[in-house]
């Protein structure tokens, strides 16, 4: 089944759903940042957990995901966790991401996890438990999002597709591919994955050119084939991220 749902969402290639990213970097700048949130009414929400930074304890998580829970009790929920090269605001060591991914996990508050891919290929998995981290998400109906960054531009295609099939192989419910984008090359090398994508059976795909060259891979509905696009809320998560409002008009505009 290429499509996934959650909720009354669906999410398959070309849906581009517009997920709000939240970037609080504490628990009281969260609770105004949800009542800034609440005019946009995005289709999905992300919090980007590790922008807590020094705030980032077992305790804010809980309390930061039940908060959210508690404003949109049926928006679906995406907790990203990252470290400083995976793009992330705060340097973590794979122990810290592991437990902290858990806690988040095992209060059942939220829809979708997001996970760097690597964390998976290397032994970080056995020693960790990944697996049966994300069997425990399955079995009670929770997303995987597996995902890949690259900071200094886009490897080749047949090494994109080969990465997007390690992803389905670990159990990933949607692929992830968000590289930086510095030539035009490089976008419409974007351009052809994105339509093979598509074309190829498997699970719905999200894929973000980084960078203002980039940009258009977050609301070009004719060349590209995402399943969910990310919007900032404040902070920008990620290079050539746009807002909601700006996001939407293009969107409109298509």
């Amino acid at each position: 089944m290429k499509s996934r749902s959650c909720g009354n969402i669906v999410f398959e290639d070309g849906s581009f759903h517009i997920c709000a990213t939240l970037t609080s970097g504490t628990i009281q700048h969260l609770k105004k940042d949800l009542q800034v949130l609440a005019i946009t009414e995005p289709a999905v929400i992300e919090w980007r957990a590790d922008y807590l930074k020094e705030n980032l304890t077992e305790e804010n998580i809980k309390a930061g995901l039940k908060l959210i829970r508690n404003s949109y009790s049926s928006t679906p929920l995406i907790f990203t966790l990252r470290k400083e090269s995976e793009g992330g605001a705060w340097s973590l060591s794979e122990e810290d991401l592991y437990r902290l991914r858990l806690c988040a996990a095992e209060t059942g508050l939220l829809d979708l996890m997001d996970i760097e891919l690597s964390s998976l290929l290397t032994e970080h998995e056995k020693l960790f438990l990944y697996e049966s981290l994300i069997r425990s998400m399955k079995a009670s109906g929770k997303l995987l999002i597996l995902s890949f960054h690259d900071f200094t531009g886009a490897p080749a295609e047949n090494t994109l597709i080969g990465t997007v099939l390690k992803m389905m192989k670990e159990g990933a419910d949607i692929a992830k591919i968000a590289v930086m984008v510095s030539e035009k090359e490089e976008l419409n090398l974007l351009k052809g994955l994105s339509a093979k994508l598509r074309e190829e059976p498997g699970l719905p795909h999200i894929l973000i050119g980084m960078g203002e060259l980039g940009v258009e891979t977050r609301y070009n509905k004719k060349d590209f084939f995402s399943a969910i696009t990310y919007a900032s809320t404040g902070e920008k998560s990620a290079p050539g991220q746009l807002s909601i409002k700006d996001l939407k008009r293009l969107l409109e505009n298509q």
